[in-house]
């Protein structure tokens, strides 16, 4: 029976994937977080650790980044579970 991370290896393997794009998808994520986490408090009037509100962040594919030269991140801002009707900038929730 293959190891953990020998089925990781076998999968990203199959899909063609290889380590450099894993590295660097991984350092645009972790910039995105960042980037989003320290905006939040900004935009919605307090800080996110006592806010009700999460956030999620959106960034270029490998292949929007390669063709499109698509260097956009967006930060979304949501309460789970709940409709949210206009903007939250500035609720402080």
């Amino acid at each position: 029976m293959a190891s953990f991370g020998e089925e990781l290896k076998r999968q990203r393997e199959l899909r063609g994937i290889n380590l450099r794009e894993i590295a660097d998808a991984t350092k645009i994520s972790n910039y995105a977080n960042d980037t989003c986490l320290a905006q939040f408090a900004t935009y919605v009037g307090i800080d996110y650790a006592r806010s009700r509100y999460q956030y999620l962040h959106i960034v270029p594919t490998q292949e929007s980044w390669t063709r499109d030269n698509d260097r956009d991140i967006v930060c979304v801002a949501f309460e789970e579970n709940a409709t949210i009707t206009g903007s939250i900038a500035g609720r402080a929730q």
